[in-house]
């Protein structure tokens, strides 16, 4: 007997195929990706189905995602949705430095990107939405942590430590984020990517109830040469 946690599971990687593939798939292709016996497969498919959720084409024998479904979620990335001034704020940044500009918010042990402004430079920083940063090693997260007290940051570390696989050391932590309230910011030069660097700052903005962070992320070199700058600019829209 299939559990609910193993549905749930399947059903995330059916949509997630969909998104990899971008195309109709057939029910085998479906219960082969999903490594489940084609029964599982198919009472997915029905349910899914039912809840229109998926459409079939019978002439084909494919699926797809509904517009149903596709709008259920489209609201999250809606422009609508972001706090308008901070939008505009974060197009003048991108323009006056010419990095990629992101706004995040923190998920549990991550920082989720929300918001992007791409870089026109041809050697760039590349963030998407929904891209996920560890909280305890990018510059967005330690930003993040700044804005804590170091007893909050220490239970928020000892709850990750039993689950994560590796952690930074607390005292490590505690020193960059100290160091993010004297100068303001955060700067971390290969926390995430090795030859990536990002500049953030907690803003005064809230989304659903959750604070935003803003970064200037690119090329290593290119922004530990241009940091007292950078560092500067992006300190204006606190």
């Amino acid at each position: 007997m299939v559990s609910v946690s193993q549905s749930v599971t399947r059903c995330f990687q059916l949509f997630a195929l969909f998104a990899d593939r971008q195309t109709g798939l057939t029910a085998a292709e479906i219960a082969e990706h999903l490594n489940a016996p084609r029964s599982s497969s198919a009472a997915l498919l029905k349910e899914l189905s039912d809840l229109s959720m998926l459409s079939l084409n019978r002439r084909t024998l494919t699926y797809l995602p509904t517009l149903k479904f596709a709008q259920l979620g489209a609201w999250l990335t809606n422009p609508a949705h972001f706090p308008e001034h901070l939008g505009q704020v974060m197009e003048e940044l991108q323009h006056d430095c010419g990095e990629t500009v992101t706004a995040s918010w923190p998920i549990e042990h991550e920082m989720e990107i929300i918001r992007v402004v791409k870089s026109r430079n041809p050697i760039s920083f590349v963030a998407e939405l929904g891209q996920r940063l560890p909280l305890w090693s990018s510059a967005v997260g330690t930003a993040f942590l700044a804005s804590l007290t170091n007893a909050q940051i220490g239970a928020r570390w000892e709850k990750d430590r039993r689950r994560l696989e590796a952690i930074p050391d607390l005292d490590a932590i505690l020193d960059r984020a100290a160091s993010a309230r004297a100068a303001g910011h955060a700067a971390v030069h290969g926390g995430v990517f090795e030859d990536a660097s990002a500049i953030a700052t907690l803003v005064d903005y809230e989304l659903d109830g959750r604070p935003l962070v803003v970064s200037i992320a690119g090329p290593r070199a290119r922004i530990v040469r241009n940091e007292a700058d950078l560092g500067a600019l992006i300190d204006t829209i606190r």
